[in-house]
C-alpha cells in the first residue's frame, strides 16, 4: 500500500495556471476539479469539505481572521491563487462584486443624470438611496394625475408615522436651540 498523498500536492495537481485570466500580472491558479454550481470550488480535508480558496490563503498566509471572508481581487471565483486573495468585511467584498447592489453603490448620478450629493440623497430605511429631485418630481406627477388619491395617502401616511414625525420634529428643534445656543 502506497503512503497517503500531503495535501499540498493533491492541491496543487489540481490546478492549472490560467493563460486567459490574470490580475495585477499574475496568472489566475484555475482549478480544474469539481466546481460547485456558484463557480467556488471544494476540497475535502479530514472528511470534511473546504472551499479551496480558503484552504490555500490559510496554507499560504495562516490562520484565517473570524467574521471577515476571502475576496477574489481577480473576480474569477474558481481562482486559488493566494495573490488574488484578500481577507475583508464581508460588506466590503459585496460591494466590489458585480451584484446589483455593487453596481448601485458606485454610481454617482440618478438614472435623469442628477448627481448623488449628501444634499440631493434620501437614505431610504432599508439602506437604498434615491434622488430626492426625482422623488419629488414623481411625487408631483402621481398628484398631478390623481390628486385626491395622494391626499388621502399623505393623510394616511401622517397618521401612521405620527409619533415619529412628531419625534423628528422635537429634534430638530432641539437642534436648532443648541445652534443658536452656540
Amino acid at each position: 500500500m502506497r503512503p497517503p498523498t500531503p495535501i499540498i500536492e493533491r492541491f496543487l495537481s489540481k490546478i492549472n495556471i490560467s493563460t486567459t485570466h490574470f490580475y495585477k500580472n499574475t496568472a489566475c491558479w484555475e482549478w480544474i476539479a469539481w466546481i460547485n454550481k456558484n463557480g467556488y470550488c471544494h476540497i475535502t480535508l479530514k472528511g470534511k469539505g473546504i472551499l479551496t480558496h480558503r484552504f490555500i490563503y490559510e496554507y499560504w498566509y495562516g490562520e484565517l481572521t473570524p467574521h471577515l471572508t476571502i475576496d477574489h481581487l481577480c473576480r474569477v471565483r474558481h481562482c486559488v491563487n493566494p495573490l488574488h486573495l484578500e481577507q475583508v468585511p464581508y460588506r466590503v467584498n459585496i460591494l466590489r462584486g458585480e451584484t446589483l447592489a455593487a453596481i448601485n453603490s458606485r454610481k454617482t448620478h440618478c438614472k435623469r443624470g442628477h448627481e448623488f450629493t449628501p444634499e440631493n440623497t434620501y437614505s431610504y430605511p432599508n439602506d437604498a438611496r434615491g434622488c430626492r429631485i426625482c422623488i419629488n418630481l414623481n411625487a408631483r406627477q402621481r398628484y398631478a394625475k390623481n390628486p385626491e388619491k395622494e391626499i388621502l395617502r399623505y393623510k394616511t401616511y401622517l397618521q401612521k408615522n405620527r409619533d415619529l414625525i412628531n419625534r423628528k420634529k422635537r429634534e430638530t428643534y432641539s437642534n436648532n436651540k443648541l445652534k443658536k445656543q452656540e
